[in-house]
């Protein structure tokens, strides 16, 4: 998948991104073509650069500490997204062709995201789901997606049989309507 707009996540996003919000209608409509995809497809890949110009930035005035927050606000906000993607079939979520620069709050924010996540008081399997999503289904690179795809993605092609298992049971012991 390819964004069609130039996206700059800016300040008036601090503070206002909610931690778990509904589904957007832009993911919902990623949703659809996951779920019209092959069964047997378990990557997605997200291409953040066209002809070598970055779709996908974060303001290049934010400081460190903003830089933080706005990323794990962001990795936060997008949980049930993410959640939908793993109960849908697909087993790794790569990111390509980002900015050096703009890999740095989404690093922070996932690592954020994790540590976070043994302080909350949730449903330890929709816990479980997350730490999985955390640590395992998103990669965010600034690697052409050519790179991706012909070099890395068939090293990693063995793993996935084995990560779809594991993504079928986080799913299967969630209460019903756990996803959100």
């Amino acid at each position: 998948m390819t964004p069609v707009h130039r996206t700059v996540v800016g300040r008036e996003r601090l503070g206002r991104i909610p931690e778990s919000s509904p589904l957007s209608d832009a993911e919902r409509r990623m949703l659809e073509r996951i779920e019209a995809r092959s069964p047997e497809t378990s990557v997605l890949v997200f291409n953040a650069s066209v002809g070598g110009e970055s779709l996908w930035r974060f303001d290049p005035t934010f400081s460190s500490d903003e830089l933080q927050s706005v990323g794990s606000q962001f990795v936060a906000s997008l949980m049930p997204f993410y959640r939908r993607v793993v109960a849908a079939g697909i087993v790794s979520f790569v990111h390509v062709g980002w900015q050096p620069s703009d890999l740095v709050p989404l690093r922070l924010g996932l690592t954020s995201l994790a540590e976070s996540l043994h302080d909350r008081e949730t449903d330890a399997d929709l816990r479980a789901l997350d730490e999985w999503i955390t640590k395992h289904l998103l990669l965010f690179s600034s690697l052409p997606l050519h790179h991706f795809v012909e070099v890395l993605l068939p090293q990693h092609s063995m793993l996935l049989a084995r990560r779809r298992e594991r993504c079928q049971e986080l799913v299967s012991e969630l209460r019903p309507g756990r996803l959100e």
